[in-house]
């Protein structure tokens, strides 16, 4: 809960001037959808239970329990008929879907015809 309050401050600081009651609601409004991100990630990997206090020897076993789960669940080599994950059903498995490479030239020449007018 800590880690939250310290955000949202540091995001209404961040507002400067353009504080008022609308954005602060905004800024709250995005933190809880973060918060419920992070819980439905913790559920996902089943994290039992939080630490309160932090320190090295925590963190260094946290790094390693995470490899190990990573490299027991092979994580990084493909596996035929693997589940994704529930939280993100609609999540495309390839990072490339979508993309043109042919309409590449074309965006990227756009791209040069903007820059070129900006430093002229």
């Amino acid at each position: 809960m800590e880690f939250f309050n310290h955000i949202l401050k540091s995001c209404l600081r961040m507002l400067g001037g353009n504080i008022n009651e609308t954005n602060a609601q905004r800024v709250a409004r995005s933190l809880c959808l973060m918060k419920k991100t992070l819980n439905s990630v913790d559920c996902d990997i089943s994290l039992a239970d939080k630490r309160v206090n932090h320190n090295l020897i925590a963190a260094q076993e946290s790094v390693l329990q995470i490899v190990t789960d990573l490299t027991d669940g092979k994580a990084f080599s493909f596996q035929s008929g693997r589940e994704g994950y529930a939280a993100f059903p609609d999540f495309q498995r390839d990072i490339l879907n979508g993309i043109d490479y042919r309409d590449f030239f074309s965006w990227s020449r756009g791209l040069l015809k903007t820059w070129e007018a900006m430093y002229e």
